[in-house]
């Protein structure tokens, strides 16, 4: 299992450079320690149980887990009822289920579909939010 996290950064605007920050030496392991931890759990615990799609609520969704497990913020993926992926954002949560909302446009999802998570440090979370279209 590879993890990445920053641990600092600088912006530029214009031909002047703008803010820095730093961060302490040992805040870092701390955020990969538990950055590793947490996507540890959820690889053991969506291996017994898979993370599944329980209810669909208009364009939302109601998934198996919630938090601490899905967190915020967290994206899943779901094959819609088509086949064709679907990203979800989680957007509420409480330990026994999370609410996620489509990002980008939304395709009709079957409950019991099985869901995977995006983890942040993964290059899927940066993907295309929306289909391309010619346009006239």
């Amino acid at each position: 299992m590879t993890k990445t996290i920053d641990v600092g950064g600088e912006m530029v605007a214009g031909s002047s450079r703008g803010c820095g920050s730093a961060t302490p030496h040992d805040v870092p392991y701390d955020r990969i320690e538990t950055g590793v931890a947490e996507a540890l759990a959820r690889q053991i615990a969506f291996r017994v149980s898979p993370l599944r799609v329980v209810s669909t609520d208009g364009r939302g969704i109601v998934l198996s887990y919630g938090a601490p497990l899905l967190p915020l913020g967290a994206q899943v993926s779901v094959a819609g009822r088509d086949g064709r992926p679907q990203r979800y954002r989680v957007v509420d949560a409480t330990p026994a289920s999370a609410d996620a909302d489509p990002v980008g446009d939304a395709v009709p999802v079957a409950p019991g579909a099985i869901a995977t998570i995006i983890e942040d440090d993964d290059p899927a979370a940066n993907a295309r939010r929306f289909r391309k279209v010619d346009l006239p």
